[in-house]
């Protein structure tokens, strides 16, 4: 048996790679471990993205992603928030929360209860809304946001402008040792998650085939034992099923995590070697990429 703590600090090693680079393997492993330690508002926005983003040509693992995020809907709602005029550059905010980009395009999952939504754009009247949600359900919630009409001003002749030169800052070691020590806690974080989920998954692999071939020896060699098994073989047949879901989740996250550490490595080491030294004015940047119900309706006009 696994320990929240030990998917927790996989939530936060994905959580980082994750604000470096998104992509469908962080948030198909973000959603799993989430889904783990019972955080299911978290595990359902990720397991979404990777659901919708997942290969075509891997069947197997769309169809491991969406009995996951079936699980994790089941415990929250989703509300999906449109405005009008479209067009409009409006701040979304849900419970005071600005919504992100990605939770605009797929909707904000949220426990079930009150919240409160508001929503403003420059020009136009602020907008708010509270909805009560249940778990299990989806809703759309439409703003249609009225222009404020404003008396124009008129400008008054223009001051002069001077303009100042700021050189930009040189780089100095403190920065350049911070990068370091956070590239190397990171190395270690995520190595120790590999090495982890490396050990969990090879005790599954065991309960797995000892409990495959117990069965295969009760079904007289049967290949397709549990496909419609009896009820004396029903619960370890289902037993069977949770096992190598977890196997399979456990080398996901261990592969993820050596991979992480890999690219931490080379970031860090090309931090150390490529860091400008003082003497000129110069600016710098280094990219380290990381791998890879029924529904209710509100419409609200303001």
């Amino acid at each position: 048996m696994h320990s929240k703590r030990d998917y927790a600090g996989a939530v936060a090693l994905y959580e980082k790679a994750w604000s470096k680079e998104p992509s469908y393997e962080i948030a198909a492993n973000l959603g799993q471990a989430a889904l783990a330690i019972g955080n299911q508002r978290q595990a359902a926005k990720y397991l979404a993205y990777a659901v919708a983003h997942a290969p075509a040509s891997d069947e197997a693992a769309r169809d491991r992603l969406e009995r996951s995020l079936e699980r994790a809907e089941k415990a929250v709602a989703r509300i999906q928030v449109t405005v009008n005029p479209p067009g409009v550059r409006a701040t979304i905010s849900i419970d005071e929360r600005e919504v992100s980009e990605l939770d605009r395009s797929q909707g904000s999952y949220v426990n079930g209860g009150e919240h409160h939504i508001s929503v403003t754009a420059p020009g136009f009247a602020a907008a708010p809304q509270t909805v009560t949600v249940e778990p299990g359900r989806k809703y759309g919630v439409q703003f249609d946001l009225e222009e404020v009409k404003r008396t124009p001003v008129v400008p008054g002749p223009a001051a002069p402008a001077s303009v100042r030169h700021h050189p930009t800052p040189e780089p100095t070691s403190n920065a350049k040792e911070a990068v370091v020590i956070a590239g190397l806690g990171l190395t270690a974080l995520a190595v120790g998650t590999g090495v982890f989920f490396t050990y969990q998954e090879r005790s599954s692999q065991d309960e797995y085939v000892a409990l495959r071939v117990a069965l295969l020896q009760e079904a007289g060699g049967e290949p397709n034992f549990c496909a419609s098994p009896p009820p004396s073989r029903a619960a370890r047949c289902a037993k069977l099923a949770e096992v190598n879901d977890s196997r399979e989740r456990e080398r996901a996250l261990s592969t993820a995590g050596f991979v992480i550490a890999g690219v931490a490595v080379v970031g860090t080491a090309t931090a150390w070697l490529l860091w400008p030294e003082g003497g000129e004015h110069q600016s710098s940047a280094a990219v380290v990429p990381l791998p890879g119900g029924a529904a209710g309706a509100y419409r609200a006009k303001f």
